[in-house]
């Protein structure tokens, strides 16, 4: 390391960024690389901490771009690297020609303050003093690309509606468009992967207690925890661990949100300060169009339903954009493609991956002329086939040429092609111990573990199925898969789950997707016109929850989170509805197993084929 330790910096709020100039790593000589871990402050005065890269070989006079980080998941642990040759992320950026920047949010790591809630307009904030920082120093050239991946990315994203004109290009991977119905509440239900991640970043930031309560969750020695999870990186300097500590101590009163949660069922609810709306790209759109600031988004099919916030993305906004949406879990570090062995590697390789984010940066932020992204419009994207291994491209969605197929259900258990489905009614006692398993959708949008499903057949001894004939010919389906029920149930709410899966010649049966609807959100809205091909419009406001009328049929439409999978010839298309899943989401109140009444006749499955395939 080289330069003057900034640890300790004088919290002055009224002093404006630009003051800062002079507060910069000390000059370079070639060959060398530096690091610094220091405290940037606000306006506010509360001290962000800030880990600078630069490459090596960089000149005194030499200016470079800059890839900016900014996290709540702490920036680097106390143990991590500062060579930058054994630091996998600094030797990319670095070896690419960037200055690599990572930040703590504020009220966590080894930042300052204390976080009021998620993704707060003050986090946003100071993003873009942050980056007004940057470009003071004199290895800048003042242009700056965010990037990230889950909360990283909506970090880099929501950013950008600040319009600061040191952000070039954001690339936001698999980040959360609609946290409510894409990640939190699918269809208005409450899954429970984000209690245990809500306890498990108050661990992260330091809060008294956390770690020994998430210990005694998961019956291991709080000892034992404390170790594994470590602590943040401090910032350079003989202070840094006593700051650390006087930081976390300001971490104190940091929002929990398993005391929030549970009273905000509906979207418009807000509590504590912590609102829906408030926290993700959804309700931004405008904003961040403004910016103008082109877009790279990546994503995957089995990542919670964060697939149909890539594709609203693609649909409501007039950045520039390009996007990837592949078979991976979340960060796409494994393969996630339900066809395939469970130890499949990623494919494309995470270097692949991070090849295509270069390529985007060296466009859009390395360039010298920073108009040049700027002025192109439209988005294109990249899409993986599951069960075919394929990917295309397309500039519109759904691809041109796709047209809908409907099957309706018939007795026995059978999905039929022929008329509008038959007269007479299928009933259905709920298991309240069916599930999708831990190794699921929902889960790894919290933890980033591998999604696995293994052959369902068992499971679905436990649901209502219906599947088709052996298909004659391979038949694509690419898109939102829309199942409408004539229903009843013998009580106000209950939860209904609906599965689009493949059953082989052998009786093998593969996961490929679902929905999930709280009944009492089964209202539909107005929606908006650009996204209603990934999404049924449902407002989820308290205002629109209607009970439903015990035992009395109503007509329930869902729609399963978007896909692209190919069914191979002789292969049969099951529908399978179940009222549980017990790893995943939390049933309403009661006692767990309703009954439910679906009438045939009014029911139909609809499926987006591709042209390519009949």
């Amino acid at each position: 390391m080289v330069g003057t330790a900034l640890s300790g910096l004088p919290a002055d709020a009224g002093e404006p960024v630009a003051a800062l100039t002079a507060r910069t790593l000390g000059p370079l000589t070639d060959r060398q690389a530096a690091f610094q871990s220091v405290y940037v402050p606000m306006r506010d005065g509360v001290r962000l901490a800030v880990d600078v890269w630069l490459p090596q070989t960089l000149a005194a006079t030499r200016r470079v771009p800059t890839a900016l980080r900014a996290t709540r998941y702490w920036r680097a642990s106390d143990t991590s690297p500062t060579d930058p040759e054994q630091d996998p992320e600094a030797r990319r950026w670095l070896g690419a020609g960037y200055a690599l920047v990572t930040v703590d949010a504020r009220g966590s790591g080894a930042s300052f303050g204390h976080r009021t809630t998620e993704l707060s307009q003050q986090e946003i904030d100071d993003y873009g003093e942050v980056l007004d920082w940057i470009a003071a120093q004199p290895w800048s050239t003042g242009r700056v690309g965010m990037f990230g991946v889950s909360y990283d990315g909506d970090t880099a994203e929501l950013t950008a509606r600040l319009r600061n004109p040191h952000l070039t290009a954001v690339a936001a991977r698999f980040a959360d468009y609609d946290v409510y119905e894409d990640a939190v509440r699918p269809g208005g239900a409450s899954g429970s992967p984000i209690y245990p991640w809500s306890l498990a970043i108050r661990v992260m930031d330091g809060v008294d207690g956390a770690a020994c309560e998430f210990a005694a969750a998961l019956d291991v020695p709080c000892e034992a925890l404390v170790e594994e999870f470590g602590a943040p990186r401090p910032v350079d300097g003989p202070d840094g661990r006593s700051l650390l500590a006087a930081a976390r101590r300001e971490h104190q009163p940091n929002l929990d949100l398993r005391e929030v949660l549970p009273g905000l069922p509906f979207r418009d609810d807000e509590a504590d300060g912590f609102g829906w709306d408030g926290i993700g790209v959804r309700g931004s759109e405008r904003a961040i169009e403004r910016s103008r600031v082109p877009i790279l988004l990546q994503g995957s099919w089995l990542d919670a339903a964060t697939a149909n916030g890539l594709l609203s993305h693609l649909l409501t906004f007039g950045n520039p954009q390009e996007a990837v949406l592949g078979g991976w879990n979340h960060g796409g570090s494994t393969d996630g493609d339900p066809f395939h062995a469970a130890d499949a590697a990623a494919d494309p390789s995470p270097d692949e991956q991070w090849d295509t984010l270069r390529a985007f940066f060296d466009r859009t932020v390395k360039a010298a002329d920073r108009s040049t992204a700027r002025r192109s419009s439209g988005w294109r994207l990249r899409y993986y086939t599951l069960g075919e291994g394929r990917w295309r491209s397309t500039d519109s969605w759904p691809p041109a040429g796709t047209t809908t197929r409907a099957w309706h259900l018939a007795p026995g258990g059978r999905l039929s092609t022929d008329g509008r489905g038959s007269r007479g009614s299928d009933t259905y006692v709920v298991d309240p111990t069916a599930t999708t398993g831990r190794a699921s959708r929902w889960n790894t949008g919290f933890t980033e573990e591998d999604v696995v499903y293994p052959d369902r057949r068992d499971a679905d001894a436990r649901l209502l199925t219906y599947t088709g004939a052996p298909l004659p010919a391979d038949l694509r389906v690419t898109g939102m898969p829309v199942v409408t029920l004539r229903l009843a149930v013998d009580r106000p709410d209950a939860d209904l789950h609906v599965y689009l899966e493949d059953v082989a010649g052998d009786g093998t049966v593969t996961y490929i997707t679902e929905g999930v609807l709280r009944l009492s959100n089964r209202a539909t809205v107005p929606g908006r016109p650009a996204d209603a091909s990934v999404r049924i419009p449902r407002s989820f406001a308290r205002a629109d929850a209607a009970p439903m009328v015990p035992g009395a049929f109503t007509d329930v439409t869902v729609g399963l989170v978007s896909t692209s999978v190919l069914f191979r010839r002789g292969h049969r298309i099951r529908i399978a509805i179940a009222g549980a899943d017990a790893d995943n989401l939390l049933p309403p109140d009661g006692d767990g197993q309703p009954t439910f009444v679906v009438d045939r006749g009014g029911s139909t499955v609809r499926l987006p084929v591709d042209r390519g395939t009949r």
